[in-house]
């Protein structure tokens, strides 16, 4: 057994037996999320909580607690991913992909799967489970406050036409993913690639404005020439000339003013044939706490699909002031990155995992790990000391459990699975599973019109002015979250390999340090990227 006297060389590897490296590299990524951890933590101390308040007696079973099976599943992998250890170590991520067949009562493939499906289904998973534990806790007017869900952001979309210059309303939807198409260049910057999808360029648009100053100008001409309307006519004029100063471009018309714009014409002049240019403006109303991006690299070559070996250019501070409506600089630092490596059909998933901040104790010589760590499934008091001075590192006992991992499965056919009310939210990788849907999450895909939160529009036109509007929507970064910190931080010394070697590389069980260099040199290989906000 390969050891070392370092508790920053080795961390928990997890075994492939079936191509595996698809959940393997992207289980490994979550596991480098302070802002997942402690919310995870939080969510354990409000289900504590719950299971211990005096709840009204009720026959209804829609009123009883939820139960959060994923993020249960979720927090118990990752306690053991974080476990300091100083020897080879490495477990099976099955028991957690069990979870996920039983709460959707499907087999997973044991064929190539994409990793950022699997991702995409974790997170919209969790959120899902977050919003009923939300519900239950309103509807029971419960003294909880349930925390924001980390991977929740509000993004707001506007059309401009080029035109006439007028817009529309900004419309506001949920979004748990960045999906960046990556251009089909031998070099691009991930800032270009964000910049190439806030604004978007749209041929072909049917603009109300447009069609409705065109049809003014049209009657104008024809009063100069005395030409004669019916009375109906007339009133449609009289109602167009008065709306058309408030109109947006994709405004709904009553009737029968929709079907006199649709269907005007005169002397040649149709307003169907009446096309303008939009530009598209996307930007984040509310930054969320952990930014997932996906790198798409799938392209359309020869009618088959084949990978896109751009080079994208991506840093390891992400500054994302230019997407963002609100004031102030939200910026991310970069937690972990899933590389990919081969073709589209077929290839190998690896993570770069962020080590945790590792100190030493000058006094003692002990490691301290002031990174949180998850507490699931220990008493709440123990989980709630987080501001208590961090314990120091110790070797774990040598773990004998490989095999009862392996064994471990839960019936598919479980009576208590997740309710299957909100489907439309989950990602495609359910057609891997058996069939998962939409892609409703990310920000690339257009709004949802059954969206996990119900924004209200807001009045502007302006996305420059929902600075202003957004407070009345009650939408404010999220709080600042409590971590362990050590009380006397001069006390505590950096350590050197830590600071040389900040990440992990993990190839399913082996792992291996790694430079910042090394990961921010992966530009051919680089699939998904987790950034988490850093907190001033």
């Amino acid at each position: 057994m390969f050891s070392s006297k370092r508790a920053d060389k080795y961390t928990t590897g997890l075994i492939n037996t079936r191509n595996d490296c698809f959940a393997n590299s992207s289980i490994q990524a979550f596991a480098s999320l302070p802002e997942l951890t402690i919310y995870l933590n939080e969510i354990y101390r409000d289900q504590s909580l719950i299971s211990c308040l005096p709840l009204p007696h009720t026959d209804d079973d829609q009123n009883e607690v939820p139960r959060l099976r994923l993020h249960e599943a979720l927090a118990k992998i990752v306690k053991q991913l974080q476990e300091p250890i100083k020897s080879k170590k490495y477990i099976s991520v099955w028991p957690l992909l069990h979870v996920i067949e039983a709460i959707f009562n499907l087999k997973i493939s044991q064929n190539q799967n994409d990793a950022q499906e699997l991702v995409q289904l974790i997170v919209e998973t969790l959120g899902n489970e977050h919003k009923k534990l939300k519900k239950y806790v309103a509807k029971n007017a419960l003294n909880v406050t349930v925390p924001d869900f980390p991977f929740d952001g509000l993004a707001a979309d506007q059309l401009t036409c080029y035109s006439c210059l007028n817009s529309s309303r900004p419309s506001f939807h949920p979004f748990s993913m960045l999906s960046l198409s990556v251009p089909q260049e031998t070099r691009a910057t991930l800032y270009n690639m964000i910049r190439s999808n806030e604004l978007q360029t749209i041929n072909g648009y049917h603009c109300l404005r447009c069609k409705v100053k065109a049809i003014l100008k049209v009657e104008d001409e024809k009063m100069a020439k005395n030409v004669a309307l019916d009375e109906e006519q007339s009133h449609i004029i009289s109602r167009l000339k008065i709306l058309e100063p408030s109109l947006t471009i994709n405004d709904d018309l009553e009737e029968p003013l929709n079907s006199f714009v649709k269907n005007y014409k005169f002397e040649g002049f149709a307003t169907e044939n009446l096309l303008s240019t939009i530009v598209k403006k996307t930007l984040i109303i509310r930054p969320p706490s952990l930014l997932t991006i996906h790198l798409s690299r799938s392209v359309f070559v020869s009618n088959h699909i084949q990978r896109n070996g751009c080079n994208v250019i991506f840093p390891d501070l992400l500054d994302i002031q230019e997407l963002n409506a609100r004031k102030g600089n939200p910026r991310y630092r970069l937690k972990a990155m899933v590389r990919q490596n081969g073709t589209h059909n077929a290839g190998h998933y690896e993570c770069y995992r962020h080590k945790p901040e590792l100190v030493k104790d000058k006094e003692t010589g002990n490691v301290i790990n002031r990174s949180p760590t998850i507490h699931w499934g220990e008493e709440p008091s123990q989980s709630a000391s987080s501001s208590q001075p961090p314990s120091p590192v110790v070797q774990p006992k040598p773990h004998s459990g490989l095999q009862q991992a392996f064994n471990e499965s839960i019936s598919r056919g479980s009576a208590d699975g997740l309710d299957s009310d909100d489907d439309s939210h989950f990602s495609r990788f359910k057609t891997r599973l058996g069939g998962l849907v939409s892609r409703r999450s990310s920000l690339s895909s257009s709004p949802s019109t059954t969206s996990r939160r119900n924004v209200s529009s807001t009045p502007t036109n302006n996305l420059d002015e929902l600075c202003e509007s957004t407070g009345s929507l009650g939408i404010n970064h999220p709080p600042s979250s409590p971590c362990q910190q050590p009380q006397d931080p001069t006390s505590f010394k950096k350590i050197s390999t830590v600071t040389k070697y900040p990440f992990w590389r993990i190839s399913d069980s082996t792992v291996t340090e790694a430079r910042k260099d090394d990961v921010l040199k992966e530009n051919w290989a680089v699939y998904m990227l987790f950034y988490e906000i850093v907190r001033d």
